[in-house]
């Protein structure tokens, strides 16, 4: 789990972060023995407790970084399709752009990138297509 949030904060933080949570770890020790009546913290618990809290860390920052991948992606289909509006008028093109497309799907699975540019490819093509119809 270290690992992980090593990778996230950059290998030269490694040392200060193992610090930092050592301290951590033995402040509450030490505030636990003063005062006695409350909860020793035992060396397994602990390693449970840092366990659960780098998981659950995990999870969450796995979930930022799922989000910020998606919003890329259509970011980039979306400036992806304004040029395609631009320049898809020449029928050559057009049929690259279809060959292209089909491929993508054909290689993909409906979850995969591939298959979903090549869609939103397909989809170009008939808005451009309906557009020329009407113009």
């Amino acid at each position: 789990m270290l690992t992980k949030l090593v990778e996230l904060l950059g290998e030269e933080n490694a040392e200060e972060l193992k610090k930092k949570i050592a301290e951590i770890i033995v402040e509450r020790v030490e505030d636990d023995m003063r005062d006695y009546d409350r909860y020793l913290l035992y060396p397994p618990d602990m390693r449970d407790m840092i366990k659960e809290t780098m998981e659950s860390v995990e999870k969450k920052v796995a979930k930022m970084y799922k989000d910020a991948v998606i919003e890329v992606n259509q970011n980039y289909i979306n400036k992806m399709k304004t040029y395609m509006m631009s320049q898809i008028n020449e029928s050559a093109l057009r049929k690259k752009v279809y060959d292209y497309a089909m491929k993508l799907k054909f290689y993909g699975n409906e979850f995969s990138t591939e298959y979903k540019i090549g869609t939103e490819l397909l989809k170009i093509l008939e808005e451009t297509e309906m557009k020329e119809c009407d113009s």
